[in-house]
């Protein structure tokens, strides 16, 4: 069965484009699927002519309904870091069988290097590369040569024998699972939206589609550039070329630190007429921001500033909400036994003792540890009136210490973060005790999230330990305790705040495929760093690459053209000086 490839230059040309696919396939509408590159970008189909949440899929819906219809066992999938779990043991076993290879290999015990090995591991998964393909050289002096295989084929084994999948490997199991069943998709009208191009597990994956369903069609968006290795390279497949449009207007700030006033400033001068613009101001839910991740609050107290309404798409990591803040210091601190000036500036935040703690007083008692601490508060308890509260928190961190200090399993790990973050009189507790002041609302709102998003996970946990295998009585050390809670808050968020109307829509990080706005503003945009790693890409031949690198500026323009503008739009986006 052959492909079809249509491409776009904008967004906002979908609906014409998905409503044409609907009417050509008339009567078999409940036959069409549009599958989109991730959850986030369903929410950008509402308005483009598709009724249903069935008609939706995800790379994952396509393996659930495949397993769901055939007599395939749905495996489990893993999500970051409980995989980490897996490759560590499996890496600690590889390490322990060749002691002189490790010594040889230092930075293999870093806390750090499993992240690392796993990102390789996942481009393998990905490319869907077999642990056959890899050849182990016990003799290499290179431990990609050896240790990279090694694990990489016991990490595949060790997820076949329990059942369980890498989120990197749904492709190739849904691949797998149709080979099994034969009358799947056989009407189905699979149409393919927002992919540029595909990694070889979902090209396969496609390709074994093609050959089954109905029809394939891919929507793609357009790069102008000839032998880009796109999805009509992959599929060898031409299309028509489409003309870009689009309004680009550099704003120049001195240094990084100043885009959030810079655009705050800019924003607020266009709705009050008074920028010189060939467009007049249409509203503020017209306009989309990207910006890098921990950079939120500078955003947010800018345009508070200056008066901007803002929402934004996503919640906030939890390593930079107050829980994941707090953790990480009481890491620092234990790792120096808990000094004196740190801890009593720890013991002053508001989910504390609050500010109202007498930092300077407890700095000259020079207490040091937390029993040195403990012993100071209680005895002097009724000295001041946060003193009480204070002991309560270092008592609750000397439990919690004490649980990652005696290598318990992950999820009593987790459990006893979530209790820490729940113990009574503190926390939550204590910061709406806290006297108003402009922000604490929303800090109270974040920290909230943040906690019920760590009671989520102690609930997953609970629910996924039993499919772990042998990994889930795994006791881990104190290190690897603090390194699995820190991994996990950097890929956690909390839930997206409630939506206010008419307001700058902000996304960190990269925004979904689909969105569309008629003006984007594009942050953190330097001579360096755009038009991003493209220039050095492996699937750019050597011309393509001489001019990218030789004509950056043009790039630039080509890139921001091909972003969501409507027709009046303006790209709007900062450049900071290096």
């Amino acid at each position: 069965m052959s492909v079809n490839v249509i491409t776009y230059n904008k967004v906002s040309e979908l609906p014409g484009i998905t409503e044409r696919i609907t009417k050509h396939f008339a009567g078999h509408e409940r036959d069409i699927r549009f599958i989109v590159p991730s959850r986030k970008d369903k929410h950008w189909h509402h308005d483009k002519g598709i009724n249903t949440a069935q008609d939706l899929w995800t790379w994952n819906e396509i393996y659930e309904d495949i397993c769901s219809s055939s007599d395939s066992k749905r495996k489990r999938v893993l999500s970051p870091p409980d995989h980490l779990l897996i490759l560590k043991s499996i890496l600690d076993d590889v390490l322990n069988a060749l002691p002189d290879k490790a010594s040889s290999w230092p930075g293999l015990k870093r806390s750090g290097f499993p992240s690392v090995l796993s990102d390789d591991i996942r481009d393998l998964l990905n490319e869907a590369v077999p642990p056959e393909k890899l050849i182990s050289d016990t003799n290499a002096q290179d431990p990609s040569e050896f240790l990279l295989p090694e694990v990489y084929s016991g990490y595949i084994n060790y997820l076949a024998e329990n059942n369980l999948i890498d989120s990197a490997q749904i492709c190739t199991s849904a691949l797998d699972a149709l080979r099994n069943f034969q009358d799947w998709g056989k009407e189905l009208i699979l149409v393919f939206e927002g992919f540029l191009s595909f990694n070889h597990s979902q090209l396969e994956l496609v390709r074994g589609l093609s050959d089954r369903c109905r029809e394939v069609i891919i929507i793609k968006p357009e790069v102008s550039m000839k032998k880009f290795h796109d999805a009509n390279y992959q599929m060898n497949v031409g299309s028509e070329p489409h003309k870009s449009s689009g309004h680009v207007i550099e704003l120049k700030c001195a240094e990084p630190g100043l885009e959030p006033d810079v655009i705050a400033r800019t924003l607020a001068l266009w709705s009050q007429g008074e920028y010189t613009h060939d467009n007049e101001f249409s509203d503020f839910d017209s306009i989309g921001i990207m910006i890098e991740s921990g950079r939120e609050e500078s955003f947010a107290q800018a345009f508070r500033r200056y008066g901007i309404p803002y929402n934004f798409e996503s919640g906030i990591k939890i390593n930079l909400t107050l829980p994941g803040i707090i953790l990480s210091s009481i890491r620092h601190l234990e790792s120096r036994n808990f000094p004196t000036y740190d801890t009593a500036m720890l013991l002053s935040q508001s989910c504390f003792a609050g500010i109202n703690f007498p930092v300077m007083k407890l700095y000259r008692a020079g207490c040091y540890g937390l029993e040195s601490w403990k012993k100071y508060l209680s005895e002097h308890e009724e000295e001041h009136e946060t003193f009480h509260v204070a002991l309560r928190a270092v008592e609750e961190i000397q439990i919690f210490c004490r649980v990652l200090s005696h290598q318990h399993r992950p999820l009593e790990i987790m459990r006893a973060f979530e209790k820490f973050l729940t113990a009574k009189n503190l926390w939550l507790d204590r910061i709406s005790m806290t006297p108003e002041y402009p922000g604490m609302d929303e800090a109270i709102r974040i920290t909230a999230s943040a906690i019920q998003t760590v009671r989520e996970k102690v609930n997953a946990l609970e629910e996924l330990t039993p499919d772990l295998g042998n990994i889930q009585d795994r006791r881990i050390s104190k290190e690897d305790a603090y390194e699995y809670l820190d991994d996990w808050c950097k890929n956690s968020y909390t839930r997206a705040p409630i939506k206010i109307s008419n307001a700058v829509r902000i996304f960190t990080g990269n925004p979904p495929v689909l969105s569309s706005f008629p003006v984007w503003i594009i942050t953190g945009v330097t001579q360096k760093t755009w038009s991003g790693n493209i220039k050095a890409s492996p699937l750019l031949g050597n011309e393509e690459r001489r001019k990218i690198n030789a004509n950056s500026h043009t790039c630039r323009l080509r890139q921001m053209k091909h972003h969501s503008m409507k027709h009046y739009s303006v790209g709007l986006f900062t450049r900071a000086r290096e």
